[in-house]
């Protein structure tokens, strides 16, 4: 979704979409912990935030969205991004 999309929303929830889309090759390959895997046409965290996902008003898309970001500016490969994100959400 892009900022125009999410105007009406809050700037935290804004950012948090910012942030995925500065890393959506990382978000995508991250699993969803929320349930969201057993939405029709679900991939990956990614998908959590599109226009059809849960992300919006998911604590748990988001909570998972941030640690990955964290992660992802700290120079975390995937896979230690996956780990971290299993360790505390899986």
């Amino acid at each position: 979704m892009t900022r125009e999309d999410l105007a009406a929303f809050p700037d935290a929830l804004i950012e948090i979409y910012d942030r995925i889309r500065e890393m959506p090759h990382i978000a995508d390959g991250i699993g969803c912990s929320c349930g969201c895997s057993i939405m029709p046409g679900y991939r990956s965290l990614l998908t959590c935030f599109y226009k059809t996902g849960m992300a919006m008003g998911c604590q748990i898309c988001q909570g998972q969205a941030r640690l990955a970001y964290g992660r992802f500016k700290e120079g975390q490969t995937l896979e230690q991004i996956r780990r971290a994100t299993d360790a505390r959400y899986g």
